[in-house]
């Protein structure tokens, strides 16, 4: 069971370190990442996987063995439904790799950057034991190689004239400031028609835009990063009640109903299987 990773965010790497690895499965429960993005890289490995994937404006339905690539500040985010499936996920750090492998002038030495690669490629034989090298590598060599014929295969998909999938820039600087002022606001009442006029749409035009960008609707992700939020904030000791109201809910009984939509247990009963 993974309730207790649903929610988790990976943005600390250790010291010479600058990539790292985590694994969902054998066995998922429904659930959703809300979108978000960061300056990694992810490498995402599914194995048998059921649900959608939105990744820098494109949409992918899940299915048998893929692998996705998630470019740095690309807004992501995924809907699973419970399966057999595994998740394997890589983070790459771009600015402490550079001092031993520089991306961006490898890419550029290709005339590409990373808006021309491909999202979703076909997991080839030459990169299947990545994710292994990045949970058990000792020698930083092992993980360059490794991220070196990732790149190699991702180049060669993306200079095919029907590669699968690549990043559309437009509109992806306002998903991000979107995500952010909801970050920034998520602890108080939010309405549509606020988050709307804040970034000059009507509300229907609003809500049509985040849900072709995102696939879910403003109130879900907003429904999403709070019971998220809600969910580390108990991780870290604090009580049921406090957490109500630091993730921007303003009845109990509802934020239990909802918790439990969306974790598939109670806040109560979330605690205790912490503890």
């Amino acid at each position: 069971m993974n309730l207790l990773l649903a929610f988790k965010e990976h943005k600390e790497f250790k010291k010479n370190r600058p990539w790292s690895f985590w694994q969902f499965g054998p066995e998922v429960r429904s659930f959703m990442t809300p979108p978000h993005y960061a300056e990694t890289i992810e490498v995402l490995f599914f194995y048998d996987m059921e649900g959608d994937v939105h990744i820098g404006g494109q949409h992918f339905t899940l299915g048998g063995n893929r692998v996705f690539f998630v470019a740095p500040n690309i807004v992501h985010s995924m809907n699973y439904k419970a399966c057999k499936g595994i998740i394997k996920t890589l983070k790459i750090n771009p600015p402490q790799l550079k001092s031993l492998l520089d991306l961006d002038t490898l890419l550029e030495y290709h005339g590409k950057d990373y808006s021309d690669l491909c999202i979703s490629i076909p997991m080839e034989e030459s990169i299947q034991m990545m994710p292994e090298v990045f949970a058990s590598a000792t020698d930083v060599n092992d993980v360059l190689i490794m991220i070196l014929k990732f790149f190699q295969v991702l180049l060669n998909y993306s200079m095919e004239e029907e590669s699968i999938g690549k990043t559309l820039p437009s509109g992806e600087e306002e998903l991000r400031e979107i995500i952010h002022w909801t970050e920034e606001n998520y602890t108080r009442r939010i309405s549509l028609d606020e988050v709307s006029d804040v970034f000059g749409y009507t509300k229907h035009y609003f809500c049509q835009k985040f849900k072709k960008a995102t696939g879910i609707t403003y109130l879900t992700y907003l429904n999403n990063l709070r019971i998220s939020r809600a969910c580390r904030m108990l991780k870290a000791g604090k009580s049921i009640g406090e957490t109500c109201d630091g993730c921007g809910f303003e009845d109990m009984s509802y934020f239990i109903q909802l918790f439990k939509k969306i974790t598939g247990t109670t806040p109560k009963k979330y605690v205790k299987e912490l503890n």
